[in-house]
């Protein structure tokens, strides 16, 4: 926070400082001993005598632009957001979802169908698709494992039928559910007397 502030304000402040200093020295009296003093740099490779004032100016120039090195730190930062936000956006808008179906009417193992035997459909936009059947860790149901699902879609129908079998004793057997939006679970809660 206190490196923010320096580097956003504090900095590029006494940097416009320097800067109205040097423009004013030259109509103030003050600035007449400025104007003439030289300042020389002597490094091993280049020597050089710049006027105190041009020093002045760059290093006032210098100050003042540091707000930009700051604010492309924070844009470089903020595409960085961005980008991680749309990979999440991205990872949700083609999601996978494994759901437990509970069939009515299956109360025992011996009645559930077994998972190599059931086809399992689901329709959105009048157009149907496949989903996968596997075991659930609840023996009591099947789970329906949908692929690339959008978070905002309403299924117009889940069913899960078996396979037809007519030398079989059992019927022909399907369930399905209406409207389901795997998203917004729907939960159902059960009624107590509060005193």
């Amino acid at each position: 926070m206190w490196n923010d502030f320096l580097t956003a304000w504090i900095i590029p402040g006494l940097g416009i400082a320097v800067l109205m200093f040097c423009l004013l020295s030259y109509f103030f009296p003050y600035g007449e001993r400025f104007k003439d003093m030289v300042q020389k740099i002597d490094l091993q490779v280049v020597k050089l005598e710049v006027s105190v004032l041009t020093l002045f100016v760059l290093v006032g120039l210098a100050m003042t632009l540091s707000v930009f090195y700051k604010e492309k730190e924070d844009l470089k930062t903020l595409k960085e957001h961005v980008q991680k936000d749309e990979n999440i956006i991205e990872r949700l808008r083609d999601n996978d979802i494994t759901v437990d179906a509970l069939l009515e009417g299956v109360t025992s193992d011996s009645e559930m169908p077994k998972v190599g035997e059931v086809n399992c459909y689901f329709w959105t936009d009048n157009s149907k698709h496949n989903c996968t059947v596997s075991e659930s860790s609840n023996a009591l149901a099947l789970a329906l494992h949908f692929e690339q699902i959008d978070p905002a879609v309403t299924m117009e129908s889940v069913a899960i039928e078996e396979k037809y079998d007519a030398s079989s004793q059992r019927p022909h057997r399907g369930w399905s559910i209406s409207y389901y939006r795997p998203f917004r679970p729907k939960v159902t809660l059960t009624a107590q007397t509060l005193k």
